[in-house]
């Protein structure tokens, strides 16, 4: 996919696949194309070597969100060095990898001509190395209404009416942080909800749990809903009364912030900072057992969440006009 125009160019990636970073490029560029924002988009995983180069030597600024340490730097360092302005979203929680990774993600910010960061941790750590730097939080609304087939519908709706309350959680892949944990519990959340009488509904767009459970022989009780197709995660919280955000590490969550913006309620890992709203546990068992249990009685978070692509779209405005 390509969108063209002039000064600005961003190299991201959109869904397919779904992820936190393709869904936040592809809303991101529609709310700038709503508000006539001028830039150009290339897709870094469909857009060959020869077309980024070509766009990147006729723009004035180019606005990277990779969350690759290695094509992060490389990318800052030759656009710098061609006298670009490179701008980039740390999609994540900066320090969140070992040694040499994280040294490469300083690297990124101290190149840079501005780093964006999507937590306050992250960005008064940024601030050590690039004065610059800002953040701008990494929630965008949906910009169009999808819609969730109606065997997936009907079975949340079969859930409500069982067990009363459903809480929803996702994941981006069967995946292990820096310590060998599990980043997003989901094998923590099964072995609790097979102990409850209450209801859960898992996306994992990779299929990857769904192929791990397959291979181990690991069954799923009733009240356990396993989404392994790409599917949006924002319509099955509308259907949904609580976001469980039980994560080893994490970034700003976009999770959070959906699920914020529809008054559910949240119940996340203590982690990184958390908005405004969310109900906070430890990540034991039983701590986190203990947040399934009282959420039903927690008062649903009435929480203004910002909008970042407003925040962007009035950088580029700045950026472009300076350099008119």
């Amino acid at each position: 996919m390509v969108i063209r125009n002039n000064k600005m160019l961003i190299l991201g990636t959109i869904p397919p696949p779904i992820g936190g970073v393709s869904i936040h490029t592809d809303r991101l560029i529609s709310y700038l194309k709503k508000k006539r924002i001028p830039f150009k988009f290339l897709d870094i995983r469909r857009n060959n070597l020869k077309d980024i180069l070509v766009a990147g030597f006729k723009s004035e600024y180019i606005h990277l969100h990779t969350s690759n340490s290695y094509f992060r730097l490389l990318v800052i360092i030759f656009f710098s060095f061609i006298g670009k302005r490179v701008i980039f979203t740390f999609h994540g929680n900066l320090g969140r990898y070992k040694g040499f990774r994280n040294f490469l993600d300083v690297l990124s910010i101290k190149a840079a001509f501005l780093p964006i960061l999507i937590n306050d941790s992250s960005y008064k750590s940024a601030l050590r190395y690039n004065s610059q730097s800002k953040q701008i939080p990494a929630f965008i609304p949906p910009q169009v209404e999808e819609q969730l087939p109606k065997t997936v519908t009907l079975r949340i709706n079969e859930l409500k009416e069982t067990y009363g309350f459903v809480f929803a959680t996702n994941a981006f892949g069967f995946v292990y942080d820096r310590y060998g944990r599990e980043t997003y519990q989901i094998t923590t959340l099964i072995e609790l909800f097979s102990e409850l009488k209450m209801a859960l509904v898992v996306a994992d767009p990779s299929g990857s749990y769904k192929s791990h459970y397959i291979k181990n022989q690991v069954y799923l009780p009733s009240n356990i809903l396993l989404i392994s197709e790409r599917y949006s995660f924002y319509e099955v919280l509308k259907l949904s009364d609580c976001l469980l955000r039980i994560t080893t590490t994490d970034g700003d969550s976009l999770s959070v912030k959906e699920a914020l913006h529809l008054n559910r309620l949240v119940v996340a890992s203590n982690v990184v900072n958390r908005p405004e709203g969310t109900f906070l546990v430890g990540l034991s068992k039983q701590e986190i057992r203990e947040g399934i249990l009282i959420a039903p009685s927690n008062p649903r978070p009435r929480t203004a969440v910002v909008n970042g692509a407003e925040i962007v779209a009035e950088v580029y405005q700045k950026l472009i006009n300076s350099r008119s």
